[in-house]
């Protein structure tokens, strides 16, 4: 299953044979490596912040290489965790989909 760790590394490390198996049902792979952290708002104590860091590949099953790749961070804060987080998560999909304009043109 690609969802062992060791699985993922060899795919997010474009990994040339996995890539050749991968080309029968795709021209290419998005992968993505999520970093979380949570602490208490510096401005607000009653608030509670996530933040994330997305390092993401675009990951071509023809050449077996990465044709493109970004990095892209988001904050968000909440009164709640599932709040925080949902508000962080919005912040990054939204920039994941710009980068994602961005190289596929």
């Amino acid at each position: 299953s690609i969802m062992r760790p060791a699985n993922f590394e060899t795919l997010f490390s474009a990994d040339p044979a996995l890539d050749r198996k991968l080309s029968e049902y795709c021209d290419y792979v998005f992968a993505g490596k999520i970093t979380s952290s949570t602490t208490p708002n510096p401005q607000l104590p009653d608030l509670i912040s996530v933040s994330l860091i997305l390092n993401a590949r675009i990951i071509s099953t023809k050449s077996g290489g990465v044709d493109g790749q970004f990095e892209a961070q988001a904050v968000g804060a909440g009164v709640t965790l599932a709040e925080a987080r949902n508000n962080a998560n919005e912040r990054l999909a939204a920039q994941v989909r710009s980068q994602l304009q961005t190289l596929i043109k």
